[in-house]
């Protein structure tokens, strides 16, 4: 599994043959706000943490749970 995290989108992708990971299954999860992800950790199959970093004007610095 690969999760790739950008500013409006987690790409999570599995199931791909040797290094071609755009020819895996690809599930996206969109997020609503803009907001600057830093991190993210594999609990198991279906949960992940992510983290947003703290704006003075934005707020922000917490830790999601996410299922998907």
């Amino acid at each position: 599994m690969l999760l790739l995290l950008t500013y409006t989108k987690l790409y999570i992708i599995r199931d791909f043959p040797k290094n071609e990971f755009w020819k895996g299954k690809i599930e996206i999860l969109k997020f609503g706000f803009i907001k600057q992800r830093e991190a993210i950790c594999v609990k198991n199959d279906h949960t992940i943490y992510m983290t947003d970093e703290h704006h003075s004007k934005l707020g922000g610095g917490n830790i999601y749970e996410i299922q998907y």
